[in-house]
């Protein structure tokens, strides 16, 4: 099921490559683990690791090993890849060439499109401004009268958004101080889905972070139960988390007219919304 999403993902979007990236990542550094451990495991032939025998390891290490690797291999390479290539079932280009021959040659236009863009956008942004949300995308605006407009804009939540930084950082410390294996894994999945962005030369937009933000609110929450879990007193922070939550709730209802584009008054967003010259709302 998750190869299957994963070429869904791969057929919607170049960037769902990414994901597996993240993925690869992870994976390889379990199995670097599971390496040290059979190494272990064989210079300690008649110990035990837990409830596990070395002797168990010994014996069934290699073969699991393999069997896991094709079945990778298939699952996420195999799958994945197939199901992006039926995707251009649809696509008809006026020509008599193949499935095959479509897919390489939308592969190199795509490329091509994207290494030699030379554009620009008012409302583009570099990947270090999405975080902070510096320039949201103006999709709509729309003139009911002179005091009432509609406006819809992709951006955040600030609360989300701007939190989600030192929540990246605390993710790190984690890594560094506990070995965190559930820090290491939302750290790796956020920046799977931001890196790739760093060394793109051409127009991107603030949308190209919507990915990072699901892995952003996952680092909030356990950013909350690790100072939970660590704090002396505890009632403080659950009712902290909970001040923060309903603080976000009432964040999204006063955005959520130029989120949607519902009629609202001019001087409402000018005065309450626009927090930003480089925002755009209406």
């Amino acid at each position: 099921l998750c190869g299957f999403a994963m070429g869904l993902s791969w057929a919607s979007k170049w960037t769902g490559i990414y994901s597996a990236i993240g993925l690869a990542i992870i994976f390889f550094a379990q199995m670097i683990q599971r390496f040290r451990g059979d190494i272990y495991a064989t210079k300690n032939p008649n110990g035990k690791t837990g409830e596990i025998s070395h002797q168990f390891i010994i014996k069934n290490f290699h073969k699991k090993l393999i069997v896991t690797l094709l079945s990778c291999c298939i699952f996420f390479i195999v799958v994945p890849a197939v199901i992006y290539v039926l995707s251009y079932i649809p696509f008809n280009d006026g020509t008599d060439r193949t499935l095959i021959q479509k897919v390489i040659e939308a592969q190199k236009t795509m490329f091509n499109y994207h290494s030699t863009l030379n554009a620009t956008h008012p409302y583009g942004s570099k990947w270090y401004q999405w975080p902070i949300m510096y320039r949201p995308i103006w999709y709509y605006s729309g003139v009911v009268s002179d005091t009432v407009r509609e406006g819809i804009g992709a951006f955040g939540n600030p609360l989300v958004w701007w939190l989600g930084i030192p929540a990246f950082f605390y993710m790190v410390y984690l890594i560094f101080k506990n070995r965190d294996k559930n820090a290491l894994f939302l750290v790796i999945a956020y920046l799977a889905q931001l890196v790739s962005w760093i060394p793109v030369t051409r127009l991107t937009f603030i949308y190209h972070y919507f990915p990072c933000v699901p892995f952003i609110v996952l680092m909030l929450g356990y950013s909350i139960l690790n100072i939970y879990n660590e704090a002396k007193n505890k009632k403080a922070v659950m009712y902290g988390a909970f001040v923060y939550a309903g603080l976000a709730i009432v964040l999204f209802a006063m955005f959520y007219p130029v989120l949607s584009g519902h009629p609202c008054s001019v001087d409402y967003v000018d005065h309450f919304l626009k927090w930003f010259d480089s925002w755009v709302l209406i």
